[in-house]
């Protein structure tokens, strides 16, 4: 405080570049990263087909543009060959190697986290089946949802159904 009884703001020492570049650097926060994750790939053309179905008001972000953009931009960061040119790269593990883009999974593989991947062939029951199944792999979180006995006879009826409109053909 000064003499008028107003308090003063301390003075906060100097920060260097690089220092302040540390302190803003993304943290990995262990605390509230999952522990497995579920990965879906599939063809463009089935969100295609998706987003064209969706009535009107409800297809706000998935206008031909965007989602043309976005397809775009997820396959180039998520291209299979971004592996092999990182891996072939002939500066690889020297100290000023180039940083290469890598898929997002690899982040999930440096972080030790477990990925489920999904073929969405458009059959959705048997995809929502296998990931529930991954899912409860150790064990079933009972927050009101049906009983495993419920949801297997579900899953016979649909399977019986599917054979038989099979045979019908």
């Amino acid at each position: 405080m000064n003499e008028e009884g107003e308090l003063i703001p301390a003075e906060e020492d100097p920060i260097d570049e690089e220092e302040l570049k540390e302190l803003l650097k993304p943290k990995f926060q262990k605390h509230i990263y999952p522990d497995s994750v579920v990965f879906m790939r599939g063809e463009d053309d089935y969100i295609r087909g998706f987003a064209k179905r969706l009535p009107a008001s409800q297809n706000i972000k998935w206008d031909v543009e965007n989602l043309e953009r976005r397809l775009r931009r997820y396959n180039e960061c998520n291209d299979i060959e971004l592996f092999i040119a990182a891996n072939n790269a002939p500066d690889l593990g020297l100290p000023n190697a180039k940083k290469y883009m890598l898929p997002l999974t690899r982040f999930f593989q440096e972080n030790k986290t477990e990925i489920f991947e999904v073929d969405f062939d458009g059959n959705q029951f048997e995809i929502f089946e296998s990931m529930r199944v991954y899912v409860e792999r150790n064990g079933r979180s009972y927050n009101y949802l049906s009983s495993v006995k419920t949801l297997n006879n579900k899953r016979e009826e649909h399977l019986t159904q599917e054979e038989s409109d099979a045979i019908k053909e």
